[in-house]
């Protein structure tokens, strides 16, 4: 069973290689990429990844308060 993992970060290069990396380790796959808290928030609830990266140095809202919103919306990562 692989670990679902899910990336956001508004740097695009950043996202890209760490999908890189995260599929190329065993036992792991990059569920999905996100340029934004708000576009993670749309979507994690329903994905339920294991693992979310998030940047805390998002433009807009934070990765802070977005993982805060996530917590309240049942993610459990």
């Amino acid at each position: 069973m692989l670990i679902q993992v899910s990336v956001v970060d508004d740097e695009k290069d950043i996202r890209e290689s760490l999908s890189i990396l995260i599929n190329g380790s065993a036992g792991f796959s990059c569920q999905h990429v996100y340029g934004s808290a708000e576009e993670a928030l749309l979507a994690l609830p329903d994905l339920q990844p294991d693992v979310v990266l998030m940047d805390i140095h998002l433009p807009g809202k934070s990765g802070v308060d977005c993982i805060r919103e996530l917590k309240h919306l049942g993610i459990r990562s």
